[in-house]
């Protein structure tokens, strides 16, 4: 292992944690935090594919320091 992978470890290890930190702060509601379509009871996504692009634009945002 070099220094490139330790790096990428560390990266994801930080990433995983944020999300994890974001996750505890959503809620459900009733309709989908992405697009907005009714969900289960207790459920936060509607499907996995908004559920991935919702994590994909919070690591945007998180790395733009934007929550």
């Amino acid at each position: 292992m070099d220094d490139a992978d330790r790096a990428s470890e560390a990266s994801e290890r930080t990433l995983a944690a944020a999300l994890q930190a974001r996750r505890d702060v959503l809620r459900p509601c009733g309709v989908c935090f992405y697009c907005d379509e009714p969900v289960r009871a207790g459920v936060l996504f509607c499907e996995a594919a908004c559920r991935d692009d919702w994590q994909a634009e919070e690591r945007v945002r998180r790395i733009g320091g934007k929550r």
